[in-house]
């Protein structure tokens, strides 16, 4: 069985809900498949161009979820967003832990507890 990639899958999902009959929908895919495989190897020649760190087209869609995720957009529209039936794929994949993210929990546990230490200090 041929691996769909996962930015064709996204994007042939609304088809799917539309309830496109099948002739349209698999020349759709089809267009979709062309634009895919024209983005994935056009892709590299213009990050080269843009002068930025060499990444293929997959990072996007990584940094597309990381991106949600660090600012607390719920999983479930992120799921949804990214085309997903569950949210097993973003909690396996996606939802690592960003440095700023561990800093800022700590900052607010540390403040918490030093306020609860404070108000015991307090009460004294």
């Amino acid at each position: 069985m041929r691996k769909r990639p996962c930015f064709l899958c996204a994007l042939t999902f609304p088809v799917l809900l539309l309830h496109v009959p099948k002739t349209e929908a698999k020349a759709f895919i089809r267009f979709l498949r062309t634009l895919y495989n024209i983005i994935t190897s056009k892709f590299p020649s213009v990050v080269i161009a843009a002068g930025v760190r060499p990444f293929n087209f997959h990072c996007l869609r990584h940094y597309y979820a990381s991106v949600m995720l660090f600012l607390n957009i719920p999983n479930k529209y992120t799921q949804q967003r990214m085309g997903h039936a569950t949210d097993n794929m973003l909690k396996n994949v996606y939802q690592h832990l960003m440095a700023e993210k561990v800093h800022e929990a700590d900052a607010m546990s540390d403040a918490f507890f030093e306020d609860v230490n404070t108000k015991s200090e307090h009460e004294k």
